[in-house]
């Protein structure tokens, strides 16, 4: 386990988020938990959005010792294996962690839900989230999807590195591009979603369109 966890003593915070916060060095929680789900800043997250912001900054703060050359990959890509539905991935990255002193069970341990941000905001905190203007929402979709996909690409770009690194595949100069689309199966036009946010949509289910 990385020594940058480290026990405050026989008291301990009322919430999970408050003392493994704590145990991990990781200052400021709560401002950055509450302006974040209100956006008060340049961006706005969902409270499962600031789960896995939380979860990787709990991971960060226990691989911070270990160095690129004993562990391949950035803290999104690990925690996206960590996390991720193929079980090969994930067990092997666990072995790395493990040989390296990372104590990834209790790592995971602390890990929180989604759930559990929702009921520290609302409940200990006592944050009400304004319900934002139909604008305000299409904007945040635009911009939660965008996140979303630049979280992709780099992760997909970090594995092809690797691949190539470890001479799995061989390639020259290479891009990735991640494209998120959506079609209307009714009359097949497809935008992306700024596109869709800005004209409202194909119009296929106005009376017009349905023949009444």
């Amino acid at each position: 386990m990385s020594a940058h966890r480290t026990d405050s003593g026989p008291e301990r915070s009322r919430t999970k988020i408050d003392r493994v916060a704590e145990q991990y060095g990781l200052r400021g929680i709560p401002e950055q938990m509450r302006d974040l789900w209100l956006g008060t800043g340049d961006e706005q997250r969902s409270t499962r959005e600031l789960a896995g912001w939380f979860n990787r900054r709990v991971l960060s703060a226990a691989i911070a010792d270990l160095t690129a050359v004993t562990i391949s990959g950035d803290v999104d890509q690990i925690y996206s294996q960590l996390q991720g539905d193929d079980t090969t991935d994930r067990r092997l990255i666990r072995d790395r962690l493990i040989q390296r002193g990372v104590d990834i069970d209790e790592v995971e341990g602390d890990f929180i839900s989604h759930q559990t941000v929702y009921r520290y905001l609302t409940e200990e905190l006592e944050v009400e989230q304004p319900t934002p203007s139909p604008e305000e929402q299409a904007q945040r979709a635009v911009e939660t999807v965008g996140r979303l996909r630049g979280r992709t690409s780099a992760v997909a770009r970090q594995s092809v590195e690797t691949l190539i690194s470890t001479d799995q595949v061989q390639l020259g100069p290479f891009s990735v591009i991640t494209d998120v689309q959506v079609i209307c199966e009714q009359c097949g036009q497809t935008f992306d979603l700024p596109t869709l946010t800005e004209t409202g949509g194909c119009g296929c289910l106005t009376p017009d369109k349905e023949g009444f």
